[in-house]
This record gives structure tokens, C-alpha cells and sequence, in this order.
């Protein structure tokens, strides 16, 4: 089974989160794509920086689902 990893940002500030955000590449198996996830939630997180963080309330949140039509 092949996994895709897709990444959430929101605030809790606005209630809102954006779509769904489908990362390239796919993963063998369920720890690969949460480890991946957990990396990705950190960078995003990371790109906003401090200040937006908390002025936003910005959090990251991430599923691994399994990938259609792939080989």
C-alpha cells in the first residue's frame, strides 16, 4: 500500500483551516508518512515564525491516506 501525506494549516484565532495541501512522493508504510508528517508540521510551522504563530494561533495539523492509481 502506497501513502500520501497531506498537511492542514489553521488558526484557532479565525476557526479556519486552509484545504488539504497533498505533499509529492508517496511512502511505504504508516510510520514513514507520520514521521514525514510530523517534519513537515514543524517546518510550516517553523515558516510562519514566532510573532504569526501566536498573533494567529496557528497550528499544523496532517493524515497519511492511501494513494489511488498509483503503480
Amino acid at each position: 500500500m502506497k501513502l500520501i501525506l497531506a498537511i492542514i494549516v489553521c488558526s484557532a484565532l479565525h476557526g479556519e483551516c486552509s484545504a488539504p495541501i497533498k505533499k509529492k512522493g508517496t511512502y511505504n508504510d504508516w510510520y514513514s508518512c507520520m514521521q514525514s508528517g510530523y517534519q513537515e508540521a514543524r517546518k510550516v510551522s517553523q515558516s510562519f515564525g514566532y510573532k504569526r504563530v501566536n498573533d494567529e494561533q496557528i497550528y499544523v495539523k496532517f493524515y497519511c491516506v492511501e494513494a489511488k492509481n498509483t503503480i
